[in-house]
């Protein structure tokens, strides 16, 4: 399940566990040859003038023309525009291999606000991406997810983050890490308390009694489920 950014809905309550239900196979994908000659803005600028709406390939030829020409950031959208289309029609390996090429580029960018919001907007539908190729407990999962959290702190997202601690805390239950798990669930009842939503604390009670049943804290798990 995805909100308008893409990034992993809230789950509806208990049972609703498991947030987008597939995860995503990780690509190789290659980088943009440092080597090759820079292209021609007035290329990328040209093409970029052709349609309101391109076509996959045109979104690609884009993206890489505006990098060779070095215009990044336009390159930057172009890619996640190109990622977003391909989530649409389920190619979820193409969807993996343009949002990854985006990425790339974006660390190229200086330092901003605005440039954090963007990389969030890559983010949530990379991890649905593999989610649908790979399964929930892939390794790949986890490091964007951490880097999803670290990122909405900088902006001040609460709800996001909530939702985000809920999908780290899903990651470490699906993998067996029952340990690790706890520590989630006390994190998200600590993000939960702080949101004006107070049916936040509500869901958050779903991760603390699930970690405990998991754990064999029968009495503790009832205790939050009631």
């Amino acid at each position: 399940l995805e909100d308008a950014r893409g990034l992993a809905v809230r789950p509806p309550g208990p049972f609703g566990v498991v947030l987008a239900a597939e995860e995503l196979q990780e690509r190789v994908v290659q980088r943009l040859d440092p080597e090759r000659d820079p292209g021609d803005p007035r290329l990328a600028e040209t093409l970029g003038e052709g349609s309101a709406h391109p076509a996959e390939t045109e979104r690609e030829l884009l993206a890489h023309h505006s990098g060779e020409a070095g215009l990044t950031t336009r390159s930057v959208e172009f890619w996640l525009k190109s990622g977003l289309r391909a989530r649409h029609r389920s190619a979820d390996i193409e969807t993996i291999g343009d949002l990854t090429r985006g990425l790339a580029l974006l660390e190229t960018l200086e330092p901003s606000v605005d440039r954090d919001r963007l990389e969030l907007q890559f983010l949530g539908p990379l991890v649905t991406a593999y989610i649908a190729v790979r399964g929930y407990p892939s390794d790949e999962i986890g490091p964007v997810l951490d880097r999803s959290r670290v990122l909405c702190e900088r902006v001040g997202d609460r709800n996001q983050l909530f939702v985000l601690a809920w999908g780290t805390w899903i990651w470490h239950i699906v993998r067996g890490e029952f340990r690790l798990a706890v520590d989630l669930a006390a994190e998200t009842m600590k993000i939960a308390e702080t949101l004006e939503d107070p049916s936040g604390v509500a869901e958050a009670l779903f991760p603390v009694g699930a970690t405990r049943l998991y754990r064999g804290d029968f009495t503790g798990a009832r205790a939050a489920f009631e």
